[in-house]
């Protein structure tokens, strides 16, 4: 069995090899950017039915844009719209958790300074965690339960089906 960090050094490397011979829209479709995210938060969810567990590897890379604010007024009431560009795979790595429950684990990238933000500040984070939720739960088909875990560790993946 492959060392869960031996899979993720394979994988960088034939996505950087791609990458060096110009090959990324061959190989994955036109408009294609391959980016290489740096791990930074794992959030844990569940799906409403209870039985998939959705681990969402929240990651970094300067390819995607900057968060920006802009000024808001809604029924007399002066706001700021906190925007967090990103970008997310369209397939989960899936398998099973360590006691046999169906899992998936999503990478879901934004700009580094949206997590330093987010680090820093609750509303900001509660922000990013509900932005990186619906956009696992749009691309899943699978609606979240509200409740959510910060894991203490940077990144989940799925090797031999299992996740770690």
């Amino acid at each position: 069995m492959r060392h869960m960090s031996q899979a993720k050094a394979e994988q960088e490397a034939y996505l950087k090899q791609l990458e060096v011979e110009g090959r990324a829209e061959e190989v994955y479709g036109q408009g294609v950017q391959l980016i290489a995210p740096q791990p930074s938060i794992v959030l844990k969810a569940r799906g409403v039915s209870g039985a998939l567990k959705v681990f969402i590897n929240v990651c970094t890379s300067d390819k995607v844009q900057p968060p920006t604010r802009r000024p808001s007024e809604e029924a007399g009431r002066r706001g700021v719209i906190l925007e967090i560009p990103n970008c997310m795979g369209n397939k989960p790595a899936e398998g099973f958790d360590n006691k046999g429950a169906a899992a998936q684990a999503w990478d879901f990238v934004v700009h580094p300074l949206a997590v330093d933000e987010a680090t820093r500040v609750p509303a900001v984070m509660e922000a990013l965690v509900e932005a990186a939720k619906e956009h696992v739960a749009k691309a899943s088909g699978t609606q979240l339960l509200a409740q959510h875990k910060v894991l203490r560790c940077a990144y989940k993946s799925v090797v031999n089906g299992v996740t770690g």
